[in-house]
């Protein structure tokens, strides 16, 4: 009977051992060329985009029906669509297209945003890579008075 226990428990050590965990390995361009999805938007306090005098902490629900779409391509290119049917100043259309950079765990995107006025601004986003996501954190401030969140999109890889 002792054999038997001593036999589980070696085998169960066995088992539950795994291989070391990668996450230290730093990610090069190649690991993230692809697309990736905004899936979450959340705000650390409820806050109010659309003007409609509702805050909340989920940013879909403030902007609508929000899609937002980034690649990276070979050559450290990449581009962005943003997209709200609902269409406000915090929400609405953008197209970015530019390059980024892969230093550490992140991302560096440098782009001119096009929103259909005669303008272009520059846009510096810097994601944290996470496994098949990418994070990014802003600070947004609300149309009707001076509440502002800190906002943390994720995006996954598709």
């Amino acid at each position: 009977m002792k054999k038997l226990l001593l036999s589980l428990a070696i085998v169960g050590t066995l088992f539950s051992c795994s291989e070391e965990d990668d996450s230290s390995s730093q990610p090069t361009e190649n690991s993230v060329i692809g697309t990736y999805k905004l899936t979450s938007a959340t705000a650390n306090n409820p806050i109010d985009l659309n003007g409609d005098q509702d805050s909340d902490t989920d940013i879909f629900k403030e902007c609508g029906s929000l899609s937002l779409t980034i690649s990276f391509s070979e050559g450290n290119i990449a581009n962005a669509t943003h997209f709200d049917n609902y269409y406000s100043w915090a929400c609405g259309l953008e197209l970015l297209n530019g390059t980024y950079t892969v230093a550490g765990n992140g991302i560096a995107f440098t782009a001119e945003a096009d929103r259909g006025i005669s303008e272009k601004e520059t846009v510096n986003s810097n994601f944290i890579i996470k496994d098949n996501t990418l994070e990014l954190s802003v600070t947004a401030h609300e149309i009707t008075n001076d509440n502002s969140a800190e906002i943390t999109y994720v995006f996954t890889k598709q």
